[in-house]
C-alpha cells in the first residue's frame, strides 16, 4: 500500500512500508499521523479534495498583458 504524507492538504511525498512491515513499524507516530492511503496514480503535489480523493494541482495560465 502507498501512503501520501499530507502537508497543507497536499501530498508532500509518497511513502511505502518496507516489505513485510506495517507502516506503523517503519515511521514514528508523529509521521504516521500525517500519512493517508493513496491510489497508485497519486503523485507528490496532488491536492486532497473535499470528498477525500486526490487531484493533480490546477496550473493557472498567466493573464495576457
Amino acid at each position: 500500500m502507498r501512503y501520501g504524507r499530507i502537508v497543507d492538504n497536499a501530498v508532500a511525498e509518497i511513502v511505502t512500508p518496507i516489505d513485510g512491515f506495517m507502516i506503523e513499524d517503519c515511521f514514528a507516530p508523529a509521521i504516521v499521523a500525517t500519512l493517508c492511503p493513496v491510489a497508485d496514480d497519486v503523485q507528490a503535489g496532488w491536492v486532497r479534495q473535499e470528498d477525500g480523493s486526490f487531484a493533480a494541482p490546477v496550473v493557472e495560465e498567466p493573464a495576457p498583458e
